[in-house]
């Protein structure tokens, strides 16, 4: 077995939330990805996790990525900063850490639902198969 004798390492991915006068830094690295997923029961490696994620798991992933540099920060005070968090609070904080985890997964989602809108204009899907009743 042959060892690593050299790895480059990328630069952290990271943003800044802010409450009150307070900056707080997230990261997504592994050791986010395993701290949500261990307190969520849910493997945030797969991009299916993602899909259809409550405001609890998001304010989960969230304080997880506040590990590496504010790991003093407790889950039930970031709940307290997000409460139920939706809408478009939802979507910004989902797209962040979405993102984070898998770089360059919005554009590709981005690219797939503009390839889907001009199919469907030029009339290129199929349309729905007939159901059976029952």
């Amino acid at each position: 077995m042959k060892k690593i004798t050299s790895l480059k390492v990328a630069v952290l991915n990271t943003a800044e939330i802010e409450f009150g006068n307070s900056k707080y830094t997230l990261v997504v690295d592994m050791n986010a990805l395993a701290k949500a997923s261990a307190t969520l029961n849910k493997d945030l490696t797969d991009r299916k996790s993602w899909q259809n994620m409550s405001s609890e798991e998001l304010v989960t992933a969230a304080w997880a990525a506040l590990d590496h540099y504010h790991p003093d920060v407790e889950l039930k005070t970031v709940r307290q900063w997000f409460g139920a968090i939706q809408g478009e609070q939802y979507s910004a904080l989902w797209t962040l850490l979405l993102e984070a985890t898998f770089p360059g997964i919005v554009e590709e989602i981005d690219a797939r639902l503009k390839e889907k809108e001009l199919e469907e204009k030029s009339g290129k899907t199929e349309p729905n198969a007939p159901t059976q009743s029952l």
